[in-house]
């Protein structure tokens, strides 16, 4: 598990390695992984995006959400006010 290192990800090395890949965004930082997440699925990755929200009324990107799983990604929603 690596946090924010100001240096970004290159994708080449998760494509180039094995197994499951499982990313954890919160609240807006979803937008930043989105598209990230859209290739690893098309390229036959098995991805889990965990999001983490107040309640799930405060879902944002809902309809990209849906269009991920669409893709194959697993999304698990985690509430921290349920």
């Amino acid at each position: 598990v690596a946090g924010p290192m100001g240096a970004g990800f290159g994708l080449d090395r998760v494509l180039a390695s094995s197994g499951p890949v499982v990313v954890a965004a919160a609240g807006s930082g979803v937008s930043g992984v989105r598209a990230a997440l859209g290739v690893l699925a098309d390229a036959g990755r098995a991805v889990r995006l965990l999001v983490g929200v107040r309640t799930e009324a405060e879902l944002i990107f809902a309809s990209e959400i849906n269009d991920l799983r669409a893709h194959g990604v697993l999304v698990e929603v985690v509430e921290s006010r349920p």
